[in-house]
């Protein structure tokens, strides 16, 4: 989130949150430009379902991923700004865990029995009525990655939606 650190309403950045946010872009350079290595944000490398199981397998720029519940509040339904979502069936989330370094785990509450099933992040969560997204309220996710032990430098997952097969 553009906010991370408790910006204007948690939604745009002051002057020394300017700072943290060109180191960041320095070190997606860095990446591209010296290294010759192309730099992917952290977003969905591959996704598979088995029966209400789904794994979702992330690009992670730097070391393993990190579900931070301590500098960006849990969602309120507990899915760390994750949900499922499909055109009409009962299917609902109910986990999410992490098996591996770059992998979340989603459990379902059966097979998806709608259509245009899909697992989505940083959309609102259930029950929340806020409008302004930030590290504490409104639209968010919790997974990072663990480029640095201040997580304000660390890069943080993009908000998507992707078609859960």
């Amino acid at each position: 989130p553009a906010g991370i650190d408790g910006g204007s309403g948690d939604l745009h950045c002051r002057g020394h949150q300017g700072i943290r946010w060109h180191s960041i872009l320095g070190n997606c350079l860095a990446t591209l430009v010296v290294d010759g290595l192309t730099w992917n944000p952290i977003s969905v490398r591959n996704i598979s379902r088995s029966g209400a199981v789904v794994t979702v397998q992330f690009y992670v720029p730097v070391g393993s991923l990190v579900l931070d519940t301590s500098y960006v509040t849990n969602t309120g339904d507990g899915f760390y700004g994750f949900d499922f979502h499909q055109t009409g069936g009962t299917t609902t989330l109910v986990s999410v865990a992490q098996t591996a370094s770059d992998t979340l785990q989603f459990t379902l509450s059966g097979t998806p029995n709608g259509t245009s099933p899909m697992i989505r992040a940083g959309r609102n969560s259930a029950g929340s009525s806020v409008a302004v997204s930030g590290f504490r309220t409104g639209a968010r996710t919790c997974l990072r990655d663990s480029a640095s032990p201040d997580p304000r430098f660390c890069n943080w997952c993009v908000h998507f939606d992707i078609a859960c097969p």
